[in-house]
């Protein structure tokens, strides 16, 4: 399991090393990263690693499933390492430990624009929302069971506590994006409550650069870009070069954490946009 989680953090460390940005603030510009054949788009980690690529087209496949289509992958192409988890369903007569014990296993895949004869339609191009803000706007008011949300004075924080989201008020932000993204990920820190999915961070005391600190800051982080892309919002914020290198020392210091946390924050996500 551990190979897993380095090939992928490695993946997210280049990239971070690459182009001195944070993968997670790269907005979904034409839609979610999906498989090619079933159309189901990647979750979590997956869609993380495929939305930063460069390619145009969102559609993904593997090796064997292009020699479905009647295709090939182009020679010299490159594959993309993303996880897949299986769960034993517990017909076998194992201990308790091994049936809920998750399986996870790195494969590769190929976009479509890697690949030749694949017989497939033209892109169906994923129309953005017109109306970014006003589609925050409602994801907002869709997150039932939501804490309180107080505007006023000059931090964005959430007090597990009082359950309440403390907002500065929205002129004084740069922008609306810049608002919702900050407001996303109050939002995310307020599912970890016991009432909602109990995360750690939340629930139990934390302090400042503690290892759960970290945990729950990048779940919070990856779960505002997962909303901020369902709304089509641009979350590309300059960040300063010691945020960068901070983010990226954490990821070399410990290789799960990344495929943890989006794990959490793509659950967090879905809590809000009411996939329970």
């Amino acid at each position: 399991m551990a190979n897993v989680y380095e090939t992928i953090t490695n993946q997210i460390i280049n990239l971070i090393e690459e182009n001195r940005i944070l993968p997670w603030q790269k907005p979904w510009n034409v839609a979610f990263p999906a498989n090619a054949i079933s159309g189901r788009p990647y979750r979590g980690i997956n869609a993380l690693i495929l939305a930063a690529t460069n390619f145009v087209d969102q559609r993904w496949l593997t090796f064997r499933q292009a020699q479905e289509l009647g295709g090939h992958i182009r020679k010299g192409e490159k594959a993309i390492q993303i996880t897949l988890w299986k769960f034993n369903d517990g017909s076998e007569e194992d201990d308790k430990q091994k049936r809920i014990a998750p399986l996870v296993r790195a494969y590769s895949v190929f976009n479509v624009e890697q690949c030749e004869g694949l017989g497939l339609p033209p892109i169906d191009a994923k129309e953005v929302s017109p109306e970014p803000l006003a589609a925050a706007d409602g994801l907002v008011a869709g997150y039932v069971g939501a804490p309180r949300i107080v505007h006023g004075g000059g931090i964005a924080c959430y007090i597990p506590a009082a359950d309440r989201v403390e907002m500065p008020a929205a002129q004084t932000f740069v922008s609306g994006e810049r608002y919702f993204g900050t407001l996303a990920h109050e939002l995310i820190h307020s599912t970890g409550a016991a009432n909602r999915l109990a995360r750690p961070g939340v629930t139990e005391p934390i302090y400042f650069k503690s290892d759960s600190y970290a945990i729950e800051e990048l779940v919070a982080e990856l779960g505002a870009a997962f909303l901020c892309a369902e709304c089509g919002i641009d979350n590309t914020f300059e960040q300063s070069a010691a945020y960068v290198d901070n983010w990226l020392n954490a990821l070399k210091r410990d290789i799960t954490l990344i495929v943890k946390a989006a794990g959490k924050g793509q659950k967090a996500a879905d809590w809000i946009l009411g996939h329970r």
